[in-house]
């Protein structure tokens, strides 16, 4: 009996030396925040009227239905005229797909190359894809064989063949170095 009362006042002690329980807290999360699907190593084909228009690849996409927007990673895509021949690359940083407006816009380190050998460059670029056209209100430098153009705003074809800068800050080619 002794070891019985022994043991229930040992087990008491040990019981009342315990720190509190603390339930720990739980940050809630708004749903609308959080993307409705989520992919890796992703294909996006772009196309109006059952013409391919363009293949965009990405290395992480988040798709958020309700604002019918998509993120994407580490992008690369490629574009196609009429007659389905590859007119131009581009290569960026990160971008987003605006499924609303049919817009495309590359961000941070955006590299387009045109199918004649031209080069932009610029911090972000938009494509819209029901007028097919590309533009920009941010810095653009276009490298064009031994001409260099840079300037602020850019409105374009997505194959650099037509374009138009709107302000103008620098032009050199090389004969301006003979």
């Amino acid at each position: 009996m002794r070891i019985l009362i022994l043991s229930i006042l040992f087990g008491a002690f040990f019981l009342s030396c315990s720190e509190p329980k603390v339930k720990p807290s739980v940050a809630l999360i708004d749903e609308s925040e959080l993307p409705s699907q989520e992919s890796w190593n992703d294909t996006i084909y772009i196309s109006e009227n059952g013409k391919l228009q363009a293949i965009l690849t990405t290395s992480h996409l988040r798709e958020f239905d309700e604002k019918k927007l998509r993120l994407l990673d580490s992008v690369y895509v490629r574009f196609f005229g009429k007659d389905g021949k590859l007119t131009s690359t581009l290569v960026a940083d990160s971008g987003k797909v605006n499924d609303a407006k049919k817009e495309f816009t590359a961000i941070g380190n955006v590299v387009l190359r045109g199918s004649q050998g031209r080069v932009l460059f610029t911090p972000e670029l938009s494509w819209n894809s029901k007028t097919g056209k590309i533009y920009t209100d941010k810095k653009v430098k276009i490298i064009d064989g031994d001409e260099t153009l840079k300037g602020v705003g850019l409105v374009s074809d997505k194959n650099l063949d037509n374009y138009v800068i709107r302000k103008i800050t620098f032009v050199t080619t090389e004969e301006n170095f003979k």
